[in-house]
């Protein structure tokens, strides 16, 4: 076969998966690409009875998706009635038609009966395919399509040829990472090079296949899906059991990346209130359990979708026939390399075993190796590992290797120097800036998962700077900047950590300003399960770090505030958080729709020289919102100091004012100012506010970053837009965060085409510098004050590629210290 001509069937119409095909066809072709616009309403044939026109011709026209000289890919959205002609399903011989069909996963219900309008006549397409003969064809020469069917996919393919669906067994949405158990049976597959082996794969899923359909072959099962895999070939009249074709359905991912399940699926069943807190929690947890499998599920797909079939006949009860007396020399083969397959994955987890055990033995050796580094050593091994897993075993089923060839020359035995070579001095690198003078940091091997948020301050006892970050392996992380090593062990808390703020330096009174030493910085710090924490660096820190670096990463270095008890969590993820420029105000928000207040001791005649844990922390208000705020931040206007809030669907900003400042302020304490943000008065969302900051030194400004790659810069407490800044790019799937310049200059945000960091000068509106060093998207940004020299005006960031960056400062005019 010269060329594959694949078509996709994408059975979701939401928005956010718009790129669903594209997503499918990367996974298994490696393309790229968008569905056309006006080109696909050629292709997408939405009646039968039209004129009959070759596939290719119409494909031509149509500005398909194009994915190199092997495989063509349509794509076809079934839940606008957007379907292939029959007539162009099938083929004579080597002439049209197409090769492979991918159905993919949905929010919808298969037995939900508002979606028959457009399920019933994709039912139809599943049992012409597999269970009958089109008109016009002759048996002998009919190719079909061959059927790939994911999730939901796999969910139509069962109910429409008898199989049975269901909610799942325990009735709770899974969501997560798990483990899937093959059967024996899957060893007969002439496309799964693999053979037995458990594999570890991405589930998202409410219902599953409870009872297969006749005919079919049960390959896999997994904690939440007895069913998890399984295999239908053609059954149509007059059709061998062995013929090309038939359906290969399983219910996980393997299509997605982590990132689709934390930036998509998440926040989009935590919406829908499909899980809880401490679900969501464990489903994130889990897929850092391990390494996950989905390459080696893929590379089973790709060799059904080219056209291998099953390598023996299957008993259609799914049984295998005991007795071989009577086998032909080729079935006593394949049972033979079945056989082989066998013992070649036993020897594939013990040295998968060994390989663990040597890099425990190491990390007991050398505590101070970052357990992140390691699991990214073992990451790199794992991938390449399974390349020369599917070489060997293709070499295998080709009669090129023997047994022995597998459990020698061909497979790394010495798994334990691989953990040798890891150097934790690494975990800071220093790489070249624009500016050749000048360098960036990057900092990893903190984090095993990814790093959600990150913030720094200087302690006092230590008499430098430390960078602590937040990750979705729960760790609340310490780092020397200068040394890329971890200055103490991890706080860990209860759920992924998705925001940090420290307390601001300065106590501010009535009538005067007072810098205070902060010798046990404090830090808020929200999660993923609604718990929210104060913590505060030991006072025995000088003790257990040195000045040159070395510490005890077995003990934490942090700990909870005393009397921070009193604080509320949420009954759903934490979504912001805030601290009075004063710092004698903080406030937390959450998706359980509510907002709450706390003042730590009392302002008039408190003793600016007190330790802050020393004084108490008072619950002082909850503000209950229509939908979930989405962003926090403190501000001085109209008299008063109020608290900024931005819901999720709501055209206005909320001023709720916490302290009157002025004998003039016309807010009540406790009330609630709605100030409408569109310029022109509009009562409609335009857009959505995604993170706020309030400018430096009081100044009442107000910058607001927006889902529409705009940010706009308010004067406080009204709806005047002071600037508009534009230059940078917002996802759908991103999270913009911004920060101000120490100096009150500048404004930076993150930018998700190209990824980086874009710098605006606020007296002019114009984008003045771009900082790029990134792999994947950046997470979260802040930029380092004076106190935090030598790396005063550095802009810091995290990223998905779990690293740590510093940025020299963006202008020189911003370096202070």
């Amino acid at each position: 076969m010269s060329v594959l001509r694949a078509a996709v069937l994408v059975c979701e119409d939401k928005e956010v998966w718009s790129d669903l095909g594209p997503i499918w066809a990367r996974a298994l072709f490696g393309a790229e690409g968008e569905e056309g616009d006006s080109g696909a309403q050629e292709v997408l044939v939405r009646h039968a009875g039209d004129d009959e026109e070759h596939l290719q011709q119409e494909g031509e026209a149509a500005g398909r998706l194009a994915a190199g000289p092997r495989q063509e890919v349509v794509f076809f959205n079934v839940v606008k009635r957007e379907l292939p002609r029959k007539d162009l399903l099938f083929r004579s011989g080597q002439d049209g038609g197409i090769d492979l069909i991918v159905l993919t996963g949905s929010r919808h219900s298969v037995n939900d009966p508002d979606q028959a309008e457009w399920l019933g006549p994709l039912e139809d397409l599943v049992r012409l395919v597999v269970r009958e003969r089109p008109a016009g064809f002759e048996e002998r020469t009919l190719v079909r399509p061959r059927v790939i069917a994911g999730c939901f996919g796999a969910q139509v393919v069962a109910k429409a040829l008898g199989g049975q669906v269901a909610k799942n067994p325990d009735s709770r949405f899974v969501f997560g990472a798990e483990r899937i158990e093959p059967t024996p049976a899957l060893g007969l597959m002439r496309w799964a090079p693999l053979g037995a082996g458990p594999m570890r794969v991405l589930e998202s899923h409410g219902e599953c296949v409870e009872t297969l359909p006749p005919g079919s072959v049960h390959l896999a099962s997994s904690p939440s899906c007895r069913n998890e895999m399984f295999f239908i070939p053609v059954l149509a009249p007059n059709v061998e059991p062995n013929a090309p074709g038939g359906v290969l359905a399983l219910q996980s991912h393997p299509e997605f990346e982590i990132e689709h399940m934390l930036d998509r699926i998440l926040p989009s069943i935590d919406a829908a209130g499909l899980v809880d807190a401490r679900q969501a929690s464990q489903g994130v947890a889990s897929m850092d359990e391990g390494p996950l499998n989905d390459s080696r599920l893929l590379a089973m797909l790709r060799s059904f979708a080219w056209g291998e079939t099953v390598s023996a006949r299957v008993a259609l009860d799914n049984s295998i026939n005991s007795e071989h007396g009577n086998d032909s020399n080729q079935e006593r083969l394949e049972h033979l390399v079945n056989g082989l397959r066998e013992a070649f994955h036993a020897e594939c987890r013990r040295l998968a075993s060994s390989y663990e055990e040597a890099l425990a033995a190491y990390r007991a050796k050398d505590p101070s190796t970052a357990a992140g580094e390691a699991d990214a050593n073992y990451a790199t091994y794992s991938s390449e590992s399974d390349k020369q897993r599917v070489a060997c075993a293709e070499a295998l089923l080709r009669g090129e290797a023997g047994l022995p060839d597998l459990l020698s020359g061909d497979f790394p035995q010495g798994h334990g120097d691989r953990a040798t070579v890891i150097d934790s001095s690494k975990n800071l690198e220093r790489l070249p800036f624009s500016d050749a003078n000048r360098e960036r940091f990057a900092m990893r091997g903190m984090h095993t998962m990814n790093i959600l948020c990150v913030a720094a301050t200087r302690v006092g006892a230590l008499g430098r700077p430390l960078v602590f970050s937040g990750g979705a392996d729960k760790l609340f992380c310490a780092t020397d900047p200068a040394t890329g090593r971890q200055a103490f062990g991890p706080f860990r808390c209860t759920a992924p950590v998705v925001g940090i703020k420290f307390r601001p330096k300065t106590t501010m009174t009535t009538t005067t300003t007072t810098t205070k030493n902060c010798e046990q910085p404090e830090a808020l710090v929200i999660c993923m399960d609604g718990k929210v924490n104060l913590l505060r660096t030991k006072a025995s820190l000088a003790d257990l770090v040195s000045q040159e670096g070395a510490s005890t990463l077995s003990e934490t270095g942090m700990e909870l505030v005393p009397g921070s008890e009193i604080i509320k969590g949420h009954t759903k993820m934490a979504t912001a958080l805030a601290w009075s420029e004063d710092g004698a105000w903080f406030a937390s928000a959450g998706r359980d729709h509510t907002v709450h207040v706390y003042q730590v001791g009392s302002q008039v005649g408190d003793d600016a020289n007190a330790g802050a844990s020393d004084r108490p922390i008072q619950h002082a208000r909850t503000l209950q919102c229509a939908d979930c705020p989405d962003a926090l931040a403190f501000v001085e206007c109209l008299g008063s100091l109020c608290l900024v809030v931005a819901v999720r669907g709501d055209y206005r900003l909320q001023y709720l004012c916490v302290e009157r400042r002025e004998d003039s302020a016309t807010l009540p304490v406790g009330s609630v100012l709605k100030v409408n943000m569109n310029a022109k008065g509009d009562d409609f969302v335009s857009f959505s506010v995604l993170d706020m900051a309030c400018a430096p030194g009081g100044l009442p400004i107000l910058a607001v970053a927006t889902d529409k790659s705009r940010i706009i810069l308010f004067k406080a407490g009204s709806t005047q837009q002071f600037r508009n800044l534009y230059g940078h790019t917002c996802s759908e799937f991103s999270r913009s965060r911004i920060a101000w310049d120490p100096t009150g200059r500048y404004v930076v945000s993150n930018s998700e085409t190209p990824v980086g960091i874009v710098v605006w000068d606020v007296a002019t509106g114009e984008k003045v510098q771009e900082l790029q060093g990134h792999a994947q998207s950046i997470r979260d940004v802040a930029v380092l004050d004076e106190d935090c020299a030598p790396f005063a005006g550095h802009v810091l960031t995290c990223s998905f590629d779990r690293s740590v960056q510093l940025f020299p400062p963006a202008l020189e005019s911003s370096k202070k210290g």
